[in-house]
């Protein structure tokens, strides 16, 4: 009996270090399932033709992940990871700071493989530009950028974007 319980310890044995050397000596590229989007924009200046430079900001829950100095007119990318809110901030001295916020929770089943991709536009005003009683109107984000269920991609709120701007408009901005 205790023959029988020896070789059935050292076949055990046997079997489970070989499935851990196979995993350890062949490793397969998996993609992190964590990460669901990719968000990328392009900021440019309301007043130069393709120059200066920008400072782009990732934020989760208040603390900076992340941060690049880009050029007017080129690209900068991000990869989030799901069911977190983000906000991406773009500064400039002399312009008006903007902010996009982000929510990556998704519904579950929905799958990540390949990433979302969502690409936006931003056009920053210098100070001077700005003429508000309301100055306030500008600490708002831009845009909400969700999950939307119906279309089963990321968007932003078109209703939420208008009405930002309406309020920037009414405020006095040229």
């Amino acid at each position: 009996m205790k023959q029988a319980i020896r070789i059935l310890s050292l076949t055990f044995l046997a079997l489970t270090s070989g499935f851990v050397r196979t995993q350890a000596s062949s490793p397969r590229k998996t993609k992190d399932t964590l990460s669901c989007l990719e968000i990328s924009g392009k900021v440019t200046a309301s007043d130069d033709k393709g120059k200066g430079m920008f400072t782009v900001y990732l934020s989760r829950d208040n603390n900076v992940l992340d941060s690049m100095i880009i050029g007017a007119g080129k690209v900068f990318k991000f990869t989030l990871q799901k069911n977190s809110y983000y906000t991406i901030r773009i500064t400039r001295k002399g312009y008006v700071t903007r902010s996009v916020s982000i929510n990556t929770g998704l519904p579950k089943g929905v799958s990540t493989d390949p990433l979302f991709r969502f690409h936006f536009d931003m056009m920053l005003l210098k100070e001077g530009q700005v003429r508000t009683k309301n100055k306030e109107a500008f600490d708002f984000p831009i845009a909400l950028i969700t999950y939307d269920n119906k279309k089963g991609w990321f968007d932003y709120s078109r209703k939420y974007t208008a009405l930002v701007k309406k309020e920037m408009s009414l405020n006095g901005t040229k």
